[in-house]
């Protein structure tokens, strides 16, 4: 064999590695390369409560945090403590607005990209465009929350201080503890 024909297996060799090796990396990282930060539309796959969906991604469930609401929790099967005030409202609001339909999930650029629970933090829009955790919090469903930061804090910070002067939805029946310097609904 000719210095020439050695360079040449040599070269081929090499690309082959080269090509195997990135075709494993690419099998073997299917899943990690779902991207989760663009603007998409999903299938959902359940509502957990007024602020938490499952949907489907790719094959892939994710739960999804509405970014800035906080609505009151639900009874699960398994838990011992009773729903919170409005907590059933606020869940049937966000199922009736989903309707078994896709939804449009934005990240938001000041926020994170996971809550503390490795839910996606996301807003959510309906089949129609419209914006459900802006209307949770403008109908009273739910809080705007205030402790980290997201580009509409403000904005919601300002529907829910409207919900609560007009007596929207929780305001208007539950009884709000603001001790924790946050509203939420007293049991």
């Amino acid at each position: 064999m000719t210095r020439r024909d050695q360079k040449k297996l040599v070269k081929i060799i090499v690309a082959l590695a080269l090509v195997s090796l990135g075709t494993f990396h690419q099998l073997n990282n299917k899943s990690s390369n779902l991207d989760t930060s663009q603007i998409g539309y999903y299938d959902v796959v359940s509502v957990a409560d007024g602020d938490t969906i499952t949907v489907d991604m790719e094959g892939k469930k994710e739960r999804v945090r509405f970014i800035g609401v906080d609505t009151p929790e639900i009874y699960h099967g398994g838990d011992t403590a009773p729903s919170e005030c409005y907590g059933d409202k606020a869940t049937a609001f966000t199922e009736a607005a989903i309707d078994n339909k896709r939804v449009k999930l934005v990240a938001d650029e000041k926020g994170s990209n996971r809550d503390k629970y490795g839910r996606l933090l996301r807003y959510v829009y309906n089949y129609q465009n419209m914006s459900i955790d802006e209307t949770l919090v403008s109908e009273g469903y739910g809080f705007a929350m205030d402790g980290f930061s997201y580009t509409k804090k403000q904005e919601y910070l300002d529907l829910m201080k409207d919900a609560e002067d007009g007596r929207k939805g929780l305001w208007a029946i539950c009884q709000i503890d603001r001790s924790k310097g946050y509203p939420e609904v007293a049991n």
